[in-house]
């Protein structure tokens, strides 16, 4: 076996549309999405090191901030 040393560790790959929307989220923007993505979109801020909150529009649809 081999020890190599000065190899950089790979960025982590976008695996959901959820990541890509975050990535491109600036603190105060928000998106209105369906009641079953509001936890998975606030999870996918949240992974990125930022806050996320959410907020219940109507029956169908929910707004989720990036707030820091």
């Amino acid at each position: 076996m081999e020890i190599k040393t000065n190899i950089p560790i790979p960025q982590p790959h976008i695996h959901s549309q959820f990541s890509v929307v975050a990535s491109k989220m600036n603190a105060g923007d928000c998106v209105d999405v369906e009641k079953s993505q509001a936890v998975p979109m606030c999870q996918a801020i949240r992974r990125q090191g930022y806050q996320a909150s959410m907020r219940k529009l109507d029956n169908l649809t929910w707004r989720v901030w990036r707030t820091q």
